[in-house]
């Protein structure tokens, strides 16, 4: 049985509310980013175009400790992207809607596990499929009690540890 972090006890970090405006030290965007009343609720959506792409910026103060990203995007049309750490590299998930899966309407809830390895990272929500936007309505960043990173015997340098990529179906050696 598969069990997701707990925030009860955990701090939180950053919370962003994706249909608010925010300073250019904390917001950046590439291509005609809007915010939209869609069928799952209001939220910030990129254009169709490829690499099409908005994020924002904040601070960790424990480098190395697990954190939690809880992002909550809309279920309302085809979408393919990508929701990264665009600073360094230390979380990268796919989000896919319409696909296998009829859509349910929503705003879905989705929940990644990461270690940064730097004080300054940033989130964008990056359009991949030519037509399917990238769209998030907010997310948060909370500082995890104590999860520990796997260690992955034999993979790479004895720093490499087990991270998420492909909509959480695979695992993948990261350089830590």
């Amino acid at each position: 049985m598969r069990t997701t972090p707990d925030t009860k006890n955990a701090r939180l970090v950053a919370s962003f509310d994706c249909t608010r405006e925010y300073p250019p030290e904390e917001y950046f965007a590439y291509g005609e980013v809007a915010v939209v009343d869609g069928p799952a609720g209001r939220y910030r959506e990129a254009p169709s175009k490829q690499s099409s792409r908005f994020g924002y910026r904040f601070r960790v103060q424990n480098i190395g400790r697990s954190h939690v990203l809880i992002i909550r995007y809309p279920d309302d049309k085809r979408r393919f992207m990508f929701a990264i750490d665009g600073t360094c590299y230390d979380l990268s998930t796919a989000i896919v809607t319409g696909f296998a899966h009829p859509l349910s309407g929503e705003m879905l809830e989705l929940k990644n596990v990461f270690w940064p390895r730097g004080e300054d990272c940033s989130i964008t929500f990056l359009t991949w499929g030519h037509g399917e936007p990238a769209a998030a309505a907010s997310f948060e960043v909370y500082e995890l009690d104590d999860l520990a990173p796997l260690e992955v015997p034999g993979a790479i340098p004895a720093t490499a540890r087990a991270g998420n990529w492909a909509c959480n179906t695979r695992i993948h050696a990261a350089r830590a």
